[in-house]
């Protein structure tokens, strides 16, 4: 049940159903932190506009910190739980 709470909440957030400029300012800011909202933006603008990859830099390194972060913290976790 949790996880389907966090993937739904993901996905609703991310702009793939709604158009993240009908979001209230709150929720962008929300939304940041939200892996699935970056991967969309890349997937459209290099599929859908044909955009320069050099030029999506600031939303590939948001990504990056993301996953650096959520593999940082299952690693601490994991050592926690193994010793």
């Amino acid at each position: 049940f949790l996880l389907w709470f966090f993937l739904i909440f993901f996905i609703l957030t991310s702009g793939f159903l709604l158009p993240l400029e009908s979001m209230p300012a709150w929720m962008l800011v929300l939304t940041e932190g939200n892996a699935v909202r970056h991967f969309l933006y890349l997937a459209r603008a290099l599929v859908l506009r044909d955009a320069d990859p050099a030029s999506l830099v600031g939303e590939y390194l948001k990504l990056a910190a993301i996953g650096s972060t959520l593999f940082l913290g299952s690693v601490l976790a994991f050592r926690r739980k193994a010793a």
